[in-house]
């Protein structure tokens, strides 16, 4: 899996198809994007002054905002399981894994494919090696 920098990163939402990706900014969606429709939206606001102070300064701000984020679209009727795998190209998304066991056992499913019972020996990332 390629991963993106917070600082590069825009979250595109379909809200008619409740498709969900996560793309380095200015490449494929948005407005200037080489797949521009206007049915993708930024539920983030990626494209913003705040978002964009958070990722050079706070990436733990924008972690926090993805997550919230998560938690809405899966309310809205998005597919948490494919949000979450969307958001874990994010490098600061990513790394909730490191700090955290219910987010590390969440990643390694969406991600591997393998529920966790009990935490793993080794650290995240080997965990996701060993299941991806």
């Amino acid at each position: 899996m390629e991963m993106i920098e917070v600082k590069q990163a825009v979250v595109w939402v379909n809200p008619e198809t409740k498709q969900v990706m996560v793309a380095r900014k200015g490449r494929e969606f948005g407005p200037q994007g080489r797949h521009a429709r206007e049915d993708w939206r930024d539920p983030i606001g990626a494209g913003y002054g705040e978002w964009e102070s958070w990722a050079k300064t706070d990436p733990d701000q924008c972690a926090r905002l993805m997550l919230e984020t998560a938690i809405d679209l899966a309310v809205d009727g998005y597919d948490l399981k494919t949000v979450l795998r969307e958001f874990a190209k994010v490098d600061c998304f990513y790394a909730l894994g490191r700090e955290s066991f219910p987010m590390c056992r969440a990643l390694t499913q969406v991600l591997g494919g393998k529920r966790l019972g009990d935490p793993d020996p080794g650290s995240f990332d080997e965990t996701i090696r060993r299941h991806a």
